[in-house]
């Protein structure tokens, strides 16, 4: 009985020491042979070459000499976009100096993270990138390590959102994107992640709100939450991730959603410089208060509210921004104070050249752009003013004026095309007056002259050939007049 415990301890002690074997079944599993690049590992798998250390292998990384023969100083693996298929080795996760795997870019469907459940001993993983894979499931990522600071796992195969994620409570980065499919809502359980620093969750179909728990997420610093499904107002708890330099929420992909409400204050975000909420459906003014507290406002700082439903004027409080880039193009502003149109750094510079034009194109003008951005790309006069292009900044002139455009201008549009209408029917009734009139004459130029002596002039060309050979005709043989100037 001793021996067999022993021999079950050596082997499980065996086990947990063997680094090559682990990487040798992650060869085997994931068709190594059909891989790009597997300088060390083929030779090592056909047993032609048994003497080159482990670290010397394509994509092992080893802390300190490269000739080592200790395999527990492998710290990293980095086999990107090499061809790999099929299942990562639960055994893998066992590895006692793992830090770092890169496995992004090739068609893995199992990551084979049940090995962090069924090891007593698991790797002391930092970093895992699992990007553009076609994994459907994390099923056991939840056990990994506290030491798991860094997850990317955007461009894979799921349904929706792993909810094993929540449980990495000790998660700095976390990257969830272009995943089409990945439906449903997300879960307040996003609340659970208080040491993430940056969060990108992007061109996914999640649908519902924002949920007010990411208001909990204080030490975040990069948020993105661009192009997915997401409708409703923006939670006024954002407020509350003063860490924030970078908000992005824009929509400008196809069948994305919108975010509606007003636009927030953002006053407490001090060092926010780059805000990106453009192609959404936010409504009433930017706030005056907007930005009040930044501690950047001498710094490059950008502002995207385009394409979103905001009225009225842009602040003049914003004129403490010494570098802002504003693009406020597609809304419904309406006046612009003069004393931003002389900040000329502003636009990265282009103020100082194009003035106001640089930060919205006048009313009754357009630029593709909505704005002057070069010598190039001047606003553009609509054929009908201000009735095609109501607002600073427009993208185009609408030839069917707004609703806003009629109301301000008493029902004015209305009238103009009634003009036109009758304008139109004035040429068309002319026109037809002119035809019977041309007709009337043509009928009387059929009518002969009262004159035997007028018959004979008109008989003959300019050169005095008869056309008709009347050079023999009596003037019995013609006849007389009748009443009406017909000779018979």
């Amino acid at each position: 009985m001793i021996l067999l415990v022993a021999l079950l301890s050596f082997a499980a002690h065996a086990q947990a020491i063997s680094v090559s074997e682990s990487l040798l079944r992650l060869y085997h599993l994931t068709d190594g042979k059909q891989w790009k690049k597997s300088n060390g590992w083929r030779e090592a798998a056909e047993g032609t070459d048994r003497k080159s250390p482990v670290c010397s292998w394509y994509g092992v990384t080893c802390q300190g000499n490269i000739s080592a023969l200790d395999e527990e100083t492998i710290i990293g693996l980095d086999l990107a976009e090499n061809n790999l298929k099929g299942k990562v080795p639960e055994h893998l996760w066992s590895m006692p100096s793992l830090a770092s795997v890169n496995l992004e870019g090739n068609l893995i469907h199992d990551a084979g993270f049940e090995g962090f459940e069924s090891s007593e001993s698991k790797a002391p993983i930092n970093k895992v990138f699992l990007t553009d894979n076609k994994l459907t499931s994390l099923s056991g990522l939840e056990s990994a390590s506290s030491t798991l600071k860094e997850l990317r796992i955007g461009s894979n195969h799921f349904k929706q959102f792993p909810e094993e994620i929540f449980q990495l409570k000790h998660l700095k980065t976390l990257q969830v994107s272009d995943i089409a499919d990945m439906t449903g809502t997300l879960s307040t359980m996003i609340g659970n992640l208080l040491n993430l620093r940056d969060l990108e969750i992007s061109y996914t179909a999640l649908k519902g709100t924002i949920p007010t728990e990411v208001g909990l997420l204080e030490k975040l610093e990069f948020l993105d939450l661009h192009d997915n499904k997401f409708h409703g107002a923006l939670p006024t708890e954002l407020g509350n991730l003063v860490k924030l330099h970078t908000i992005s929420m824009e929509n400008r992909g196809e069948d994305t959603g919108g975010l509606t409400g007003p636009l927030p204050s953002f006053e407490d975000l001090s060092v926010l410089t780059n805000l990106y909420l453009d192609h959404n459906a936010l409504t009433g003014t930017i706030p005056k208060d907007f930005l009040e507290n930044s501690a950047v406002t001498k710094k490059d700082v950008s502002v995207y509210l385009s394409n979103n439903k905001l009225s009225g004027r842009i602040p003049r409080e914003l004129e403490r921004f010494e570098k802002l880039h504003l693009e406020v193009q597609g809304n419904r502003i309406n006046e612009i104070p003069d004393e931003l149109c002389q900040k000329n750094e502003w636009m990265l510079g282009q103020v100082a050249d194009f003035g106001c034009d640089a930060i919205l194109c006048p009313k009754g003008s357009f630029a593709e752009s909505g704005r002057r951005e070069s010598l190039d790309n001047p606003c553009t006069k609509c054929p009908h003013g201000e009735e095609d292009a109501p607002h600073l900044g427009s993208l185009d002139c609408d030839s069917k004026p707004s609703e806003a455009a009629g109301q301000s201008e008493g029902g004015g549009g209305s009238l103009f095309r009634f003009a036109e209408l009758v304008i139109a029917f004035v040429v068309v009734f002319s026109m037809g007056l002119f035809v019977a009139a041309a007709r009337r004459v043509k009928r009387m130029n059929m009518v002969m002259p009262t004159s035997h002596s007028d018959v004979f002039d008109d008989a003959f060309d300019s050169e005095g050939d008869s056309d008709i050979g009347l050079e023999n005709v009596s003037l019995e043989e013609i006849g007389e007049p009748s009443p009406k100037g017909l000779y018979i």
